[in-house]
């Protein structure tokens, strides 16, 4: 199985819409992600990409919006959902199911506490195999960020909490290691690891994290 999970910030910028096509024929995609969307029309995408269902969370106001594509070689289940977050259980023929949550974390720093509580909710009803994919918009060490000031450690110790209490292990990744940038190739240009993968009870074949810019 092939998961992309990518913050496209704007399907209604009509340019990004050969990017994705892009990525969907690169990793063969059976399951594609995407937060910030900001546009309504879902089902249009997903006719034109090829993907058999969808299930979306509309954007909230002028910002957010979040999808979850599918193809029917496997079956999936809603089990919930917010404007932060898609929730669905995976049955494969012959193999255990599992669970993936589509994850966008509140991009506001005070609001990040309600991030880490919304993945230490879902974690404690959680009886399956478990990965948590997305956007989560904070940093586990200064690290993963140039060009910039350092993180609030504050920020970074919450967040580490809330993986270890949550029992979740932060996924490898390979290619290139920041996943967003702003201002790229200028003088005062900042890269940072926003987007990961972390699981729970992980006996699956690992996940190839590869990363595409959102600027």
């Amino acid at each position: 199985m092939s998961i992309l999970s990518w913050n496209c910030w704007s399907l209604g910028n009509l340019s990004e819409i050969p990017s994705l096509k892009d990525l969907i024929h690169a990793y063969h995609s059976d399951v594609i992600f995407l937060c910030e969307t900001l546009v309504l029309y879902q089902r249009t995408i997903r006719m034109k990409f090829g993907f058999d269902s969808c299930f979306s969370v509309n954007v909230n106001g002028i910002s957010n919006g979040l999808t979850l594509f599918w193809k029917h070689t496997f079956t999936y289940s809603l089990l919930n959902f917010s404007i932060n977050f898609i929730n669905v259980e995976v049955q494969v023929p012959r193999k255990p199911c599992w669970q993936i949550t589509s994850f966008y974390g509140f991009s506001k720093s005070d609001r990040r506490r309600d991030s880490w509580n919304l993945i230490h909710s879902i974690s404690s009803f959680s009886l399956l195999h478990w990965c948590i994919i997305g956007d989560f918009n904070d940093l586990l060490s200064n690290d993963e960020t140039i060009g910039n000031s350092e993180h609030a450690n504050r920020l970074i110790e919450e967040f580490h909490d809330s993986i270890f209490h949550s029992n979740l292990h932060d996924l490898p990744m390979k290619g290139y290691k920041y996943t967003w940038a702003r201002r790229k190739g200028k003088p005062n240009d900042i890269e940072e690891k926003l987007d990961r993968a972390l699981a729970l009870d992980w006996h699956f074949p690992s996940i190839q994290t590869h990363k595409w810019y959102c600027i």
